[in-house]
């Protein structure tokens, strides 16, 4: 049970959080939120495991399939990140859809997030409309 990893979080790097993150997510949402909150508060020798970027990344990069993961989890993982706005701010989310469109295939819950990240900060439909430009640059 990765249950027994969270106060450990904060003192791994990123190196180490990323394999097991999965299971991190797998978690009821209340223990994930903690488990986040290790992770992206880290130590004072070593600073976050992740950045908040690399978190919204990281849950894009998980394909329930092969981790035997609920999509509804996944789902709740992002969702739980959008309810931090101070933490997983318009910037933050920029940054992270602009990484996220470079990957192929896109991440199965990308339009979600672009939706959900629309919804939250409404001037992010420019980041949007760049995004897409770019993946029909693709074609």
């Amino acid at each position: 049970d990765a249950t027994i990893l969270i106060p450990m979080l904060s003192s791994l790097t990123k190196n180490e959080v990323l394999p097991i993150f999965p299971r991190l997510v797998d978690l009821p949402l209340e223990k994930f939120q903690m488990a986040l909150a290790h992770i992206l508060q880290g130590s004072a020798h070593t600073g976050p495991a992740l950045t908040p970027v690399e978190v919204l990344v990281a849950i894009h990069d998980i394909v329930p399939e092969r981790e035997g993961l609920a999509l509804k989890k996944i789902t709740d993982a992002c969702s739980a990140c959008f309810e931090q706005r101070t933490v997983f701010t318009q910037q933050v989310l920029a940054k992270a859809l602009n990484q996220m469109v470079d990957q192929t295939p896109l991440p199965l819950l990308f339009m979600r997030t672009v939706i959900q990240a629309i919804d939250a900060f409404p001037t992010l439909v420019i980041v949007f409309f760049s995004a897409t430009a770019f993946l029909l640059l693709k074609i």
